[in-house]
């Protein structure tokens, strides 16, 4: 399978090429990186979990559970950035990951994936196994994603720049590698190159990227790292570690392949990169048939068709749905109903209910007499624009209850959160400002930057978003024929730079994902434009999953979400903690070295092939390396993999 291929199915292949020499820093993920061309590049993941596998109450001491403590990291870091219901119960905004304190939980957790993994505890975890547990263990817990799983083939071999692209897209990596004898080639075979045979397998974390020229590194969370040579190792969680190594390109003959060029961890014991499993996050929230019910678009993960399937949620409301957002922290969505005049001239309010997106209950949260606009923060808050009053509510109490406010002149007709200072944005038309309000909210605090009318032509209701990064504003109205990006500075400046003039008509719904791909619904379908990363500027997108889908309404492109990460008192991040050296195996010399000459040699070999296809009892006949019975091609294999070693 192509590179090219395989990023066609994430939302923006390389789409994070836009930020071109600076970091596009993203703290809803806790992921930041940048890239400036195709060999100097990086990304990094903060705050993922790094379990130790080691545990005295695992079967095995838990020697063969990297797989299921691998994906566990990242499924507790899945849990803690939006989707709680991934794993078990347990406060996931106090559970201090890298400490002791959920230790025993965590141990009992990692045994419950291991069963569903079918990790046995002498011969680990096969990877459609695991692939297969983790679905199971996934399944009806909110988080909608795409899993691929990539091994060492005729037809592929994983390499960096694979493992790259997924990380510079967001996606989280279970990174697996071999542990790989080496052994010169019998005569006759290419002399400059080893032939590299497996020995065993283990599964990390993979948490960093970065390329510079010629030099490659990865960071790593390795669970098989951890305090088990200290006291009561088995019984602690060592302090969480991200290893870095180079990744060094070798030319080498893989064992039932032939000559491939493959990347050796260097350093790391024997290992070489031979497989990955990628999770994709992925789904849209909108309005369908009136706008009655909640739209979730979600591209097929079981085959490369990425076509959305569309699940319906039927609201049960009177009204059509006026805005629609995805609840950060839960599974759940709000939505809002507008307020309008009975026939009496009685003001009925607009209304906002909680939509369990599993269970499909409706309930409701509180009425407003005038707001039209919600937007959330990463804490969880919900912010209303009703009427000129910001409002902020805190929707976890029960009752829901608001916590601060903010009055706005000019008739406000538009809001969005910027992730990364935690401010909201306002526009008012007619003060032809945008406002910037701090936590918590106060009208006396706002920054904020006046529009300049020449440079910005809105008419109708303005459609308000945010970069990830926080430095850019994407503007436009349901009148408008063009997207304004605003670049907002300090002392009120703002520089203006439209785009896509004349192309867009009729913007009913303004998204931004995390790589800085813009969604616009426009005559009532939706449109997709990636950054460029040659010429700068978006791109329209035909071939991504979203484009061309029915929108009615509100679209919305979920991401994680938290302010709760904890600190890590010692960071460890960037601390690097060496393997264990993999250990070769010892030779066979009853079976391996045929004509006793104490060296595995070609006379071994020739030994082998003159009894070619021979049955014995197990053990007993010539060329029988592997001592299995049959004299085959395994026996070759053998042979090769110990070539030129000697029998004491």
């Amino acid at each position: 399978m192509n590179n090219a291929r395989c990023l066609g199915i994430c939302l923006a292949a390389i789409a994070l090429l836009a930020t071109v020499g600076a970091p596009a820093r993203t703290a809803s993920a806790n992921w930041e990186g940048a890239i400036a061309n195709p060999s100097t590049f990086y990304a990094r993941w903060s705050y993922v979990p790094d379990f130790d596998q080691r545990r005295a109450l695992l079967p095995n001491l838990g020697r063969m559970y990297c797989v299921p403590t691998s994906y566990m990291n990242w499924m507790a870091y899945i849990a803690h950035h939006g989707y709680p219901g991934v794993n078990p119960p347990g406060d996931h905004t106090i559970y201090y990951w890298h400490s002791s304190t959920p230790f025993n939980a965590m141990t009992g957790w990692l045994y419950d994936l291991g069963l569903l993994m079918g990790t046995h505890e002498f011969d680990g975890t096969k990877s459609d196994d695991a692939v297969n547990g983790f679905n199971f263990w996934m399944n009806n817990k909110g988080f909608s994603y795409l899993i691929y799983r990539y091994g060492a083939s005729e037809n592929f071999i994983p390499r960096h720049g694979h493992i790259s692209d997924w990380t510079l897209n967001k996606c989280p990596v279970v990174m697996g590698v071999g542990w790989y004898s080496r052994s010169v080639l019998p005569p006759g075979f290419p002399q400059h190159i080893d032939l590299v045979v497996r020995e065993g397998g283990h599964a990390v974390s993979l948490v960093e990227v970065a390329r510079s020229g010629l030099n490659r590194t990865i960071g790593i969370r390795d669970p098989a790292s951890d305090n088990s040579g200290q006291p009561f190792g088995l019984g602690i969680q060592s302090p969480a570690t991200t290893e870095s190594y180079a990744v060094v390109a070798e030319q080498v003959y893989l064992n039932g392949v032939g000559i491939r060029m493959m990347d050796t961890i260097d350093s790391y014991g024997s290992a070489i990169l031979d497989g990955y499993t990628v999770i994709v996050p992925l789904f849209g929230l909108t309005t369908v048939d009136d706008r009655l019910k909640l739209g979730i678009y979600t591209p097929n993960p079981w085959n490369w068709d990425p076509a959305p399937q569309l699940k319906e949620i039927d609201l049960g409301l009177s009204l059509p749905v006026l805005e629609a957002r995805v609840i950060p922290g839960t599974p759940e969505a709000c939505v809002m109903t507008p307020g309008y005049l009975d026939i009496t001239g009685a003001r009925i309010p607009a209304r906002t209910y909680r939509v369990d997106l599993l269970t499909e209950e409706v309930t409701e949260i509180a009425p407003f007499d005038d707001a039209t606009e919600m937007i959330f923060g990463r804490d969880r808050r919900m912010y209303i624009m009703d009427g000129r009053n910001l409002r902020c509510i805190n929707i976890d109490a029960d009752p829901p209850v608001e916590e601060a406010s903010a009055v706005i002149g000019g008739d406000p007709n538009a809001i969005a959160y910027n992730d990364a200072d935690d401010t909201v944005l306002v526009h008012s038309p007619g003060l032809g400002r945008l406002f910037a309000f701090d936590q918590p909210l106060s009208s006396d605090s706002a920054e904020f930057w006046d529009l300049p009318p020449d440079e910005i032509v809105l008419e109708g209701d303005t459609l308000l978003a945010v970069d990830p990064a926080g430095d850019t504003v994407f503007m436009t109205s349901q009148g408008s024929q063009a997207l304004y990006v605003l670049t907002l500075g300090e002392g009120g400046a703002v520089e203006v730079a439209p785009i896509m003039e004349g192309s867009i008509s009729n913007p009913q719904a303004l998204s931004i994902g995390d790589d800085r791909t813009i969604y616009i619904a426009q005559d009532g379908l939706l449109r997709v434009y990636p950054p460029d990363p040659i010429d700068g500027g978006w791109f329209p997108d035909p071939s991504s999953p979203f484009w061309g889908l029915a929108v009615e309404g509100p679209f919305e492109l979920p991401c994680s979400r938290t302010n709760v990460d904890p600190p890590d008192p010692t960071d460890p991040a960037f601390f690097n903690v060496l393997p264990t050296e993999f250990a070769q195996g010892e030779v066979d010399c009853i079976h391996a070295d045929g004509d006793e000459s104490g060296v595995i040699d070609f006379g071994d070999l020739t030994i082998t092939l003159s009894n070619w296809g021979d049955d014995y009892t197990p053990g007993t006949g010539p060329g029988d390396a592997d001592a299995n019975g049959v004299v085959e091609f395994n026996d070759v294999t053998e042979l090769l993999s110990k070539w030129l070693q000697t029998c004491p």
